[in-house]
């Protein structure tokens, strides 16, 4: 019987502990530039110009059915024949934006077209421009009806940081990887990175599911 020995990886743990903080930066700086680019590429989607409408729809399509790791060796491996040197966390932060804008934005898209026309028109008449429009009123409402789908999707974001171990990023799982290497303990080692993967998980969800929770008691006081 296979007996577990976590002792012998005790002494890699503060490395361990590195790379669990760079795998947060990652996830942090990822998640912020996917939010804030989702919410223009949204807006922009609403627009008149029917040219930067295609251009969008193509990137969301072709980035939701093509595999992120795919989109990650093209971007670390492929930019520097077009003269462009990006290092593994810069890389690995801009695959991770690019994979799940183009989620995100599509999922704001939903909400804003669950969003009745008729008070669109009712700004419209009262003199609203379309910017004021879509801060006002189209955000906010969007915002609500996807809270769960985005949110889900940012922590799907958290466990993708895994895939930037390809690109020689030495986040939680290529740490591991090497531990697990040095140690020849293969088991104790990615069990117990299934284990940090699985807190954190649960510890995202509940902040989110706090967030929420602080929004509806101050939206009903």
């Amino acid at each position: 019987m296979y007996v577990l020995h976590f002792g012998d990886i005790a002494p890699y743990l503060p490395v361990l502990a590195h790379a669990l903080v760079l795998t947060i930066e990652l996830t942090a700086m990822a998640t912020l530039g996917s939010l804030g680019l989702s919410y223009v590429l949204a807006f922009v989607l609403g627009g008149a110009n029917r040219w930067l409408r295609l251009t969008i729809e193509w990137y969301v399509q072709i980035i939701r059915n093509t595999p992120v790791l795919i989109q990650m060796f093209l971007i670390y491996f492929g930019l520097p024949l077009a003269g462009v040197r990006l290092d593994p966390f810069t890389a690995g932060v801009i695959a991770l934006i690019v994979n799940n804008t183009a989620y995100i934005t599509e999922i704001l898209r939903g909400g804003i077209q669950s969003i009745p026309r008729g008070q669109i028109d009712a700004a419209r008449i009262s003199g609203l421009g379309r910017g004021r429009i879509y801060l006002s009123i189209v955000l906010p409402q969007a915002s609500r009806k996807t809270y769960s789908a985005v949110t889900n999707q940012l922590i799907i974001l958290f466990l993708n940081t895994s895939v930037c171990s390809y690109v020689a990023l030495n986040e939680l799982t290529a740490t591991a990887m090497s531990v697990a290497s040095d140690t020849y303990r293969m088991f104790e080692v990615y069990l117990l990175i299934a284990a940090v993967y699985v807190v954190l998980t649960f510890v995202l969800g509940g902040l989110f599911r706090l967030v929420e929770r602080l929004r509806l008691n101050w939206e009903t006081q």
